[in-house]
């Protein structure tokens, strides 16, 4: 028969070999060269320009905190692409939309170069922080001022098309129109443009649905 001395010690010697393998899952390591001397990281990797993210409220999860610390490293990036002077053609974007393009990036994963998790556990919970190393090289933010340049451009284009395509089937409405109303001789004039009107109305609002939605 099993002693129960020795059962707990074979217990505490399995938690002791399993502990390991779970305790970090949640956790980063606790040294982050960018983190624990940002100045001496960005000094020995001066070749880019860097930014650091950290989450600025009481997050009680890992994904919390990680929004939490991208929302500030695109604040930060925000304002760095504001003063570039490649960034010069997209001056007119409101800090808020611009915020919320840097944003997009880094939850989509680029830019970030490194993350930090560190979890602290409370009587009434675990505490999350995050912090994120973001490259805000010049030729980062630029590839993100040519994907917008490109996008811009996209849309000018669609809304080019929009309009001919509009215009097109208005032309299209008012030529049957005027081709019933010659053979009609002029009879359903009237009821004719009530008809070309509203379905010249009801193209607009279908297409307006279709591009808005």
């Amino acid at each position: 028969m099993v002693s129960l001395p020795r059962i707990v010690l074979v217990l505490s010697l399995a938690y002791a070999a399993v502990a390991p393998a779970w305790a970090n899952t949640d956790a980063s390591p606790a040294t982050k060269p960018w983190l624990d001397d940002p100045a001496a990281y960005f000094s020995a990797h001066a070749d880019r320009q860097w930014v650091i993210g950290h989450s600025s409220v009481a997050c009680l999860s890992a994904a919390e905190a990680l929004d939490s610390a991208c929302r500030d490293g695109a604040r930060q990036l925000a304002l760095l692409r504001e003063g570039k002077a490649h960034a010069a053609p997209h001056a007119t974007r409101s800090p808020d939309r611009l915020t919320a393009r840097m944003l997009a990036e880094l939850n989509a994963g680029r830019l970030i170069r490194d993350r930090y998790f560190a979890r602290v556990k409370k009587p009434y919970g675990e505490i999350w922080t995050a912090a994120v190393l973001v490259d805000a090289s010049d030729d980062a933010l630029r590839r993100i001022a040519a994907d917008d340049a490109a996008a811009e451009r996209a849309r000018g284009i669609a809304g080019v098309c929009r309009a001919g395509m509009l215009a097109g089937l208005c032309t299209a409405i008012l030529l049957a129109y005027a081709g019933l109303n010659a053979v009609t001789r002029g009879y359903f004039r009237g009821r004719l443009r009530i008809g070309a009107a509203l379905c010249m109305l009801g193209i607009i609002l279908m297409l307006h649905v279709g591009w808005t939605g």
